[in-house]
């Protein structure tokens, strides 16, 4: 079940001619290079890692000590020339497919669509109460916007976190 999750998450990844093979279980912070028209998944020990590291694993061992910067679980890495990396968060679909979180203080409207019961129109009033009253405390807080009840919030309790900017793993 969570290797078919995975496939279809990976799926909404656009122009991807492979599918990429499940993770390993647990895995708890997962990081996906895509290489010449591939994608490959990673597993990482912690939610952001040196960026050298995940190239290093996937098949770059010199770029280690030249590629320092921080990357999150749930980015795309595409390897470039010279030790060089190309980083993308992951389409929402595809980070709720790798079972993390969505995190409701930097979550985009697009991203909060993907959610069950979230349509567009709804995740534009979040995007908007959020603009407007400052970030989610919980994910009891979304209460506060119009349309969204306990039923909603219950639903999608286990997909989002009012967290501190990095996608979470459920």
């Amino acid at each position: 079940m969570i290797a078919l999750l995975f496939i279809l998450g990976a799926a909404a990844l656009h122009q991807l001619p492979a599918v990429p093979p499940p993770l390993p279980l647990p895995c708890t912070h997962p990081v996906l290079v895509r290489q010449a028209g591939r994608l490959a998944a990673q597993c990482q020990a912690t939610p952001q890692v040196p960026l050298g590291q995940v190239l290093k694993l996937a098949g770059y061992p010199n770029c280690a000590p030249a590629a320092q910067s921080m990357i999150e679980a749930g980015s795309v890495v595409e390897p470039g020339e010279d030790c060089s990396a190309t980083i993308t968060l992951a389409p929402a679909p595809t980070r709720l497919a790798l079972g993390l979180r969505l995190d409701l203080n930097r979550a985009t409207e697009q991203d909060l669509s993907a959610l069950p019961r979230i349509g567009p129109a709804l995740a534009r009033r979040i995007v908007a109460d959020r603009s407007r009253r400052g970030p989610f405390a919980s994910v009891e807080a979304l209460n506060r916007v119009k349309g969204i009840g306990p039923a909603i919030v219950g639903r999608i309790r286990l997909l989002v976190s009012a967290g501190d900017g990095v996608d979470e793993k459920r």
